[in-house]
């Protein structure tokens, strides 16, 4: 549950410190039960969608990216639809505005 904030990440650091990860495939996302418009959303949902959408997806590369930097390989996915991004509407605001904020991984300057 991604949503909990750093807490979490602190444990899968600890639980995936030691292994070696080559590849990370990130196809994490939240999104709210039927259209709404931002003013109606819940503050702690936009949270949520920060935490799960911005905040696990950003933390996971740097997490990882380091260590795969140091071997010289590796490969980082970051899989999010594309309908809030093609086909913005004002009733998935909140939800688009975590979508687009999902970092692009480029190649390291050193390889």
């Amino acid at each position: 549950n991604y949503s909990v904030g750093q807490s979490l990440f602190q444990d899968i650091q600890e639980t995936i410190g030691s292994y070696e990860i080559g590849i990370l495939v990130n196809n994490m996302s939240l999104i709210y039960n039927h259209p709404k418009y931002l003013t109606e959303l819940h503050v702690s949902r936009i949270w949520q969608m920060i935490n799960v959408n911005v905040s696990g997806v950003t933390l996971l590369t740097h997490m990882l990216l380091g260590k795969m930097i140091q071997r010289g390989r590796g490969a980082i996915i970051n899989i999010c639809p594309s309908a809030p991004i093609s086909m913005p509407h004002p009733l998935y605001t909140g939800y688009s505005s975590t979508i687009v904020s999902t970092p692009i991984s480029l190649p390291h300057p050193s390889t």
